[in-house]
């Protein structure tokens, strides 16, 4: 037992070093998404870090000659295997600007994540042979375990927030929302008596003598509030909890108190949950709104006649739409047709127009709000800060050579087309490889490994969290921005389906094994992220 616990902690050393030498990879520009001039980057020290998970799992074999090197799922077919391993790299690998260098990178990736996949299947293994495994499945049964996630991640956001942020905007976007806030908790709309451009920053406008923000309202409306307490910072971390607790119950509703709190868990130690809290943006807020939206849509699809549910989900939706209306769009279309397919009707009932009803009603103050600042209810502030700045039409979703010709450095190329839309595929879905989970293989390894697993066919209820994920890809392609500032944020709306996949898989082997893999891996990861 003592040399199986020595053997673990080498091996959770050394994939900590592996993980380290992942991030060494990676490019320091923040407007270049990926690994940089492999030429270029610490190789000695990547080398050092990598030697010494390699050795960690020699002194796992020689330990521990007779287990297994890795865990594989029983009766996953090898070629399935490696197939979906090489789409994992990819996943996990940006596109490059010079084509010929990319598969070069793959195997990179490939390598590093494989490595770190040896190294956290052998230390699960060394953990159950120094009989520490059945205190994981402990935890993961408890019933404290929704909170306890949910007030992690927003400790950990504060302490981001905090010491990190500094507690100040860090992009442009969270610039304007807070100013936003500010004079919305005052009661404005908009601030006047100033000469015309000397506020103007950027994602601001001046119209008709007035300066606002571009931003819909929803978001700097619900920051407002922390900005009338003196504390906008402390926002999105209580929006975490509200977040996960919610994901938990609509997870609990749908699967299992097993799945709902694995689902918890791995919310609550995902990295990219905590900068999402840890920030001023608006994604915390949409996804808190959105898992409302559903749970709702959900307690309608097994009522027709809810009416409580009905009001609340449909209230959601429509906050959503004032958070985020593209959103509100996409997230709506997968409500409505999680009612159709739980009710078998496309006949509408009580439940249903009256959650379609509410939707409409609140959604429909940015009509109101749109009309206010620009005189025109179908005329948003972006769009005229756009038009007015570049020229008519360029900020628009759909294909075509005037689409998105602002001249920011990281928008790959000109115009938007279906060949950019797959170039800001890849550099959120390597975004999402490193922060949704921070596992150091990749936080897509579970998903990749469902889909390879053939007789894990997915249920119903995981075909609509697939839907859901697959919905915000496609929506998205349309946008010729990829939004890669605090992880893949256009892509935030999965985050949670992502989870739910995860741990659905993880309880349907109901492998103990598989289990404590990944807590080790989102134990020992989101710390290296952070």
């Amino acid at each position: 037992m003592k040399g199986a616990l020595v053997r673990f902690l080498l091996l959770c050393l050394g994939t900590v070093g592996g993980h380290i030498a992942w991030f060494l990879l990676l490019s320091p520009d923040p407007w270049v998404v990926g690994f940089g001039d492999l030429g270029q980057r610490p190789l000695g020290a990547v080398l050092s870090l990598i030697g010494v998970q390699v050795l960690a799992l020699i002194v796992h074999r020689l330990g521990a000659p007779s287990t297994s090197f890795t865990y594989r799922p029983a009766g996953t077919p090898i070629p399935a295997l490696l197939a979906l391993g090489l789409i994992h790299g990819v996943l996990a690998t940006a596109v490059t600007r010079n084509p010929l260098v990319y598969p070069g990178h793959v195997l990179v990736s490939l390598a590093v994540l494989g490595l770190s996949w040896l190294s956290l299947s052998a230390a699960a293994r060394e953990l159950e042979m120094a009989a520490l495994g059945p205190r994981i499945d402990a935890m993961l049964a408890s019933e404290r375990v929704p909170w306890i996630a949910a007030l992690w991640a927003a400790a950990a956001a504060l302490v981001v927030n905090r010491w990190v942020f500094d507690a100040i905007p860090h992009v442009p976007d969270e610039v304007v929302y807070l100013l936003q806030a500010k004079y919305l908790s005052v009661g404005d709309l908009s601030v006047s008596g100033v000469p015309p451009a000397a506020l103007d920053v950027i994602s601001t406008v001046t119209h008709e003598g007035r300066w606002f923000g571009i931003f819909p309202v929803g978001w700097p409306a619900i920051l407002a509030v922390g900005v009338k307490l003196g504390a906008p910072w402390v926002v999105n971390p209580l929006l975490t909890v509200g977040a996960i607790l919610v994901a938990h119950g609509l997870v609990d509703r749908l699967w299992d108190r097993r799945i709902a709190n694995l689902t918890a868990f791995l919310l609550g130690t995902s990295p990219w949950v905590i900068f999402l809290g840890g920030s001023l943006m608006s994604h915390t807020a949409s996804i808190l709104v959105a898992l409302v939206a559903l749970r709702g849509a959900v307690e309608v699809g097994f009522d027709r006649r809810q009416v409580g549910w009905s009001w609340i989900g449909g209230a959601a939706l429509g906050s959503l739409v004032l958070i985020r209306p593209f959103e509100g769009v996409l997230v709506g279309v997968v409500c409505a047709a999680l009612v159709i397919a739980m009710t078998r009707s496309l006949v509408p009932a009580v439940g249903s127009s009256l959650y379609a009803a509410t939707a409409l009603a609140v959604g429909g103050l940015t009509l109101l709000y749109n009309r206010a600042l620009t005189g025109d209810p179908m005329l948003d502030p972006i769009t005229l800060f756009f038009d007015s700045r570049h020229y008519p039409g360029v900020n628009r979703l759909g294909f075509g050579a005037d689409v998105g010709n602002v001249g920011w450095g990281n928008d790959a190329l000109a115009g938007h087309s279906p060949l950019e839309s797959l170039v800001n595929a890849s550099l959120n879905a390597s975004l999402v490889q490193v922060e949704l989970f921070g596992w150091a293989f990749g936080s897509l390894a579970l998903v990749a490994l469902a889909i390879a697993s053939r007789k894990l066919a997915p249920s119903a209820r995981e075909k609509g969290a697939v839907a859901l994920v697959a919905v915000i890809a496609l929506g998205y392609s349309l946008y010729w921005y990829s939004g890669a500032d605090f992880g893949a944020r256009y892509w935030s709306q999965m985050i949670v389906p992502l989870a739910v996949l995860s741990a659905a898989f993880i309880s349907r082997l109901d492998d103990p094994m598989l289990r404590r893999l990944v807590v080790l891996a989102s134990i020992l990861g989101m710390p290296v992220v952070l």
